[in-house]
């Protein structure tokens, strides 16, 4: 389901470590379900619980390892999420198409 790329760390630097994963038949919100329910319990404390489809969402973090998170739409079917952590951000890219929906992670540390 999920696999991380072999990369070197001058490029994990600019780019960020690539994770991708797929969710086979699943809309963008079933995938996000599916991804959170993969994480720990402190990792899952970071996302919200619930979507609302194509609305931005900006919040706060109520943890110190954690200062912010950012739910950015571009339609229906691609959503950017951008966490901020004191460590560094971790990007998430879900994109839906007839097949599933794609998940593209880029932990950046700082």
């Amino acid at each position: 389901m999920c696999k991380s790329q072999k990369q070197e760390m001058a490029d994990v630097y600019e780019n960020g470590a690539l994770t991708e994963c797929y969710f086979k038949n699943a809309s963008l919100l079933q995938a996000y379900e599916k991804y959170r329910s993969l994480l720990g319990q402190d990792d899952q404390s970071f996302l919200s619980s619930k979507l609302v489809l194509n609305k931005n969402l900006e919040t706060k973090c109520s943890n110190d390892n954690c200062i912010s998170v950012n739910y950015n739409w571009d339609g229906i079917e691609k959503l950017n999420i951008e966490q901020v952590f004191a460590g560094g951000e971790t990007h998430l890219e879900f994109n839906q198409d007839k097949k599933g929906t794609r998940l593209e992670i880029r932990y950046f540390p700082d």
